[in-house]
């Protein structure tokens, strides 16, 4: 199904999907210590990030007593236990939307969690002035530990695309792994990727080797989170045409409940797989300086 539409109703049709999702929108849940009942000998907390939780925190009621009086929360940070629970899923309470563009192609997107592990997708893309209705699914499991599998599909003009990715987390939460399966359109493709964390000044490396029908490639870019903007740069080189591409683009999270995405190219396979930054160990001082409240 397909209309000629202007690009007034365009934008139209992005605010109106923005509007939708900010108006039931919620907050991040923040802890104030002064709140927490002080009858209890300590106070359980287990950040969480992208629908994933992993460490949990025992924060000695002592410690959050003596933080409130001289206005410092960094002590109590350390004094308190950590405990590895594992990777879980976390249902997301509130819905999200995506405005996407690349190349000639306008894309909103709203998703909504309806369990840990199933959340839907609905919106609409904008091809040369062409608009057909995007439906989708998002699937999620916890394999062992520190394994993710992920589960995708997209319905779009008569065609259906799928993708499955399974991301895998280091011992030493250093790198992890990505095995990826995709069909889009009637093409099959298959990735193998590699994310080093902190490579560089908080820059994180993907290369990613692949299969895309009779084609090679080889591709590698920087991620970088600056601000609000979650940026990568880098390139691809296909071996069956001898084609370089310039690998360039990146995500605003205006809101928890908004982002915006500009790329000029087809990302990579395991771009697309959900990381899991951020269940690693080194996230916990971040999380507790943006999370814990007097």
């Amino acid at each position: 199904m397909s209309v000629r539409i202007s690009t007034v109703l365009r934008l139209g049709i992005l605010g109106c999907f923005a509007l939708f999702s900010t108006a039931n929108a919620g907050s991040h849940s923040t802890i104030y210590l002064n709140e927490i009942n002080s009858q209890k000998s300590s106070f359980v907390w287990q950040p969480t990030s992208n629908g994933l939780a992993r460490y949990q925190l025992v924060i000695p009621n002592k410690g959050i007593q003596e933080a409130i009086r001289y206005g410092d929360t960094s002590s109590l940070f350390y004094m308190s236990a950590r405990t590895d629970k594992g990777i879980s899923l976390v249902r997301e309470n509130t819905g999200h939307v995506n405005i996407s563009t690349h190349q000639k192609t306008y894309k909103v997107v709203y998703s909504k969690a309806v369990s840990e592990g199933l959340t839907y997708k609905i919106g609409g893309q904008v091809i040369r002035d062409e608009a057909t209705p995007v439906f989708g699914l998002r699937y999620r499991n916890v394999i062992g530990n520190q394994s993710l599998d992920e589960f995708n599909a997209f319905y779009y003009s008569d065609n259906l695309d799928l993708l499955w990715s399974r991301s895998i987390l280091s011992d030493m939460e250093d790198v992890e792994t990505f095995w990826t399966f995709a069909k889009q359109r009637d093409q099959l493709s298959a990735g193998w990727g590699y994310r080093w964390f902190d490579v560089v000044d908080g820059y994180d490396v993907l290369a990613e080797a692949s299969l895309s029908g009779k084609s090679a490639a080889i591709a590698a870019q920087f991620d970088a989170k600056i601000g609000v903007l979650n940026a990568y740069f880098g390139g691809k080189f296909d071996f069956s045409h001898k084609e370089a591409t310039l690998l360039l683009g990146g995500t605003w999270d205006l809101k928890r409940e908004l982002s915006l995405s500009i790329s000029n190219s087809v990302t990579m396979l395991s771009a697309n797989a959900q990381s899991l930054k951020s269940v690693r160990r080194d996230m916990l001082p971040s999380y507790w300086r943006s999370y814990v409240k007097y």
